[in-house]
């Protein structure tokens, strides 16, 4: 497990050394950097707070961060940017609404604050909403963008993540565990 920890903050790394392009202005390379790497501290912090654990239920968590994340940005957020139609802020483009970037931080801060609650996720939100002040401070976006973009990316969280205390209860979902695998489709009340 040790070993696994290092290769991603590894890769963590490395990926980031490109985050940092020298023409772009400071605030647009700190909220690029947190949109883009936000999940991948969200795994990090998995793997820390979950190892050790017999059950292999680090395996569940990551597995609702990263189907939820791509979920979220490859298949919700761009749905509802064609489907508004929003010019951005600068004049060019209609596809301002919701925030991509805003929603790629903020699904991995909602991932943490359901699993392991507000304590562990403060973090994640404050550099999530950095990232979407960033957005809003270039002309990319509204702030009404980066606030649907929370709110999305939170309602995917409800779906696709459970918390610590309830490892089962995605309402959507995959798990493993000793007897083999799950899917979940259920409801909450």
């Amino acid at each position: 497990m040790k070993s696994l920890k290092l290769l991603y903050v590894v890769m963590l790394l490395t990926a980031s050394a490109k985050a940092f392009p020298e023409e772009n202005k400071q605030l647009h390379r700190i909220g690029g950097f947190l949109s883009g790497n936000l999940v991948h501290f969200a795994t990090i912090h998995t793997l820390w707070k979950e190892s050790g654990d017999q059950d292999y239920e680090w395996v569940n968590g990551l597995v609702q961060l990263h189907l939820g994340h791509t979920v979220s940005k490859q298949l919700v957020i761009p749905k509802l940017k064609d489907t508004f139609d929003r010019e951005r802020p600068f004049g060019h483009g209609n596809d301002s609404f919701p925030s991509g970037h805003a929603g790629t931080a903020f699904y991995p801060a909602w991932y943490i604050y359901e699993r392991y609650g507000m304590a562990d996720a403060l973090p994640y939100l404050v550099g999530a909403t950095i990232a979407g002040y960033a957005r809003v401070r270039n002309d990319h976006h509204y702030w009404s963008d980066i606030a649907g973009s929370a709110l999305v990316t939170y309602g995917l969280n409800q779906l696709f993540t459970s918390s610590m205390d309830n490892p089962a209860s995605p309402v959507l979902g995959v798990g493993f565990n000793k007897d083999g695998t799950w899917i979940n489709v259920g409801m909450r009340w």
